[in-house]
């Protein structure tokens, strides 16, 4: 089976090495080559571009309108929510709140799910524990308490680097 134009494979190999494995051109030509990496270079006279445009295929484009491979440089694949009608949605309303409106290629911002830290304290102090000697009003007492921040520069689940590639001359 031929593997079609737009198809994203992933690979431990560069892009030298890859191109080498697969038969294309040293250089990156978007005319000659079959695979591009998955950067966001020009795929301009490239059969996915040509066809993408005769069919009305979506395709990833630069700030002037010329078809791009998807960039996918530091970024995780999700799935899209919905195939066809007859299959109907997997998970509707769950995982991906934003999914019913999302196109293939379609970018989606980082984020993180809006939870709470619940802090435990007591009037007083004790050993081991948050302790406060503050009055709120009308008598009654209070505790400020504010839970530090926790963790690295980033969210992100674990994971493995690979290069990506998108077909897209046959």
């Amino acid at each position: 089976m031929a593997v079609p134009l737009g198809t994203i494979i992933s690979s431990m190999l560069d892009p030298e090495a890859y191109a080498r494995e697969v038969g294309d051109p040293s250089e990156f030509d978007r005319s000659r080559s079959t695979w591009a990496p998955a950067d966001a270079r020009s795929i301009e006279g490239s059969d996915l571009a040509r066809k993408a445009e005769r069919h009305g295929w979506t395709v990833p484009r630069d700030s002037r309108g010329q078809p791009v491979a998807v960039d996918l440089r530091g970024v995780f694949l999700r799935g899209l929510n919905r195939f066809d009608g007859e299959m109907g949605a997997r998970h509707e309303g769950e995982g991906d709140p934003n999914g019913a409106g999302r196109a293939m290629g379609s970018w989606q911002a980082d984020g993180i799910k809006a939870h709470g830290h619940p802090v435990r304290a007591a009037r007083g102090s004790g050993a081991g524990g948050v302790s406060s000697r503050k009055s709120g009003p009308a008598g009654t007492s209070g505790i400020d308490v504010e839970a530090g921040p926790f963790g690295g520069a980033e969210t992100r689940p674990r994971n493995v680097a690979v290069y990506f590639y998108v077909k897209i001359n046959k």
